[in-house]
């Protein structure tokens, strides 16, 4: 296992506030040191994170799944999970997936502080705690942004060697452009589905209702240069707004 790169602290007059900071980034190498200490504050009793990522630049989607596991008996338990500090890449994901309607998220540790814990405990403690109203700590949480969508107007996306150009309504396509175009605008939505999955979506008439199956739909993804989940992923990320 990769060596440790998180910092561990408690906060709140019975220590049940557990914040992690972490350090690099999270994938399938280091996110098992993650999830051991989430599971092991669980185990002490304790349901309130704050998961710091102000140091963390990339999370893969195993990564993101280290945050999501775990939320259902959290939350049973009457505790949360808290991410505060993402920089512009990792918020941008965070969005583009839809985590943002599962997770809740702070721009610094602070709020997510006086979320759990108000201002009594702040001033108690010393801790700089930013303005929010008391009544409604939990309105401080970030709000759901606009997602990103592949129809935008002069938007431009580059798969592999291969460059599907900015387009409008008077841009005429051949069949197989509009296919590629079809699997970018599911892949930008959804780029943590499989080939199967791929192709159920593309039969919705928001992502052009054409009717391919799974084989046609790996042949295709392998052209693009996106037959694994990790380069669909990557791909995503890179052509964020």
């Amino acid at each position: 296992m990769p060596e440790q790169r998180y910092d561990v602290t408690h906060a709140g007059n019975r220590n049940e506030v557990v914040g992690v900071t972490v350090h690099g980034y999270i994938d399938s190498t280091t996110s098992p040191g993650l999830a051991e200490i989430i599971e092991k504050q669980m185990a002490a009793q304790k349901y309130k994170f704050v998961i710091n990522l102000k140091e963390v630049d990339y999370i893969s989607s195993v990564g993101w799944g280290v945050f999501i596991s775990n939320l259902k008996e959290i939350r049973e338990h009457h505790g949360d999970l808290i991410l505060t500090n993402m920089c512009s890449n990792v918020q941008n994901i965070f969005e583009l997936m839809e985590f943002s309607t599962i997770i809740k998220s702070f721009d610094d540790v602070s709020r997510a502080l006086f979320y759990y814990l108000g201002s009594m405990h702040a001033a108690s403690k010393g801790e700089k705690v930013a303005e929010a109203p008391a009544s409604h700590p939990a309105e401080a949480v970030r709000e759901e942004q606009p997602r990103y969508s592949v129809l935008d107007e002069h938007s431009k996306m580059r798969v592999s060697h291969r460059t599907v150009s900015a387009y409008n309504d008077e841009v005429v396509y051949t069949q197989e452009h509009r296919f590629e175009r079809d699997i970018i605008r599911v892949i930008l939505d959804k780029p943590y589905i499989n080939a199967r999955k791929i192709a159920k979506a593309l039969r919705l008439p928001k992502y052009g209702g054409l009717k391919r199956s799974t084989r046609k739909i790996k042949q295709e993804l392998e052209k693009m240069g996106l037959q694994t989940r990790e380069q669909r992923y990557e791909f995503a990320f890179k052509n964020r707004p």
